[in-house]
C-alpha cells in the first residue's frame, strides 16, 4: 500500500525500509517496523475447521531533514492506512483484513545521523487485523 501511493512515493526520495535504512539513505523516507502480531486459533465446532486471527501493530516513520517536511509527509501515511481495511483486502493473499486504525503516535525529537546532521522523525502505529479459515 505504502509503495503503490504516488504522492507518497514521489516525495520519499530516500524510499522505503524495512526494520533499517542503510546510512546512505537519502532524506527523506520510510521506515516500517513490525511491532507484534500475535495469532489467536478458534478451532471451531465439528466439521468447522476454525478461524485464524492476526492482529499486528506496525510502527510507521517519516525521516527527515526538516520538521515540516516530516509533518507534511506523515498525513499520506494516515491517508492510507486509516479506514483502510477494505482496500488492505484486496492485497493480502486468503486473509480478510476487517480493522486497520492508526493507534498510537510516535513523537521524537530531532536527532543526528552518523554524520553529525539533524533529521526529526516523525510516526504513528497502527493496528491491522486479519481473520482467515483454516484448512
Amino acid at each position: 500500500m505504502l509503495r503503490s501511493s504516488t504522492p507518497l512515493m514521489s516525495q520519499l526520495r530516500g524510499g522505503i525500509h524495512e526494520g533499517l535504512s542503510s546510512r546512505q539513505a537519502k532524506y527523506p523516507f520510510l521506515l516500517f517496523t513490525e511491532v507484534s502480531a500475535p495469532i489467536s486459533t478458534d478451532n471451531g465446532r465439528t466439521g468447522d475447521k476454525g478461524t485464524r486471527e492476526i492482529k499486528a501493530l506496525y510502527d510507521i516513520s517519516i525521516l527527515a531533514r526538516k520538521q515540516v517536511e516530516a509533518d507534511n509527509l506523515l498525513p499520506l501515511v494516515d491517508g492510507l492506512f486509516t479506514d483502510a481495511a477494505e482496500a488492505l483486502d484486496a492485497l493480502v493473499d486468503g486473509q480478510t483484513v476487517y480493522y486497520c486504525q492508526r493507534v498510537g503516535t510516535m513523537p521524537t525529537g530531532p536527532e543526528k545521523d552518523d554524520e553529525q546532521r539533524y533529521y526529526v522523525q516523525r510516526g504513528a502505529t497502527f493496528e491491522i487485523w486479519t481473520v482467515q479459515p483454516i484448512s
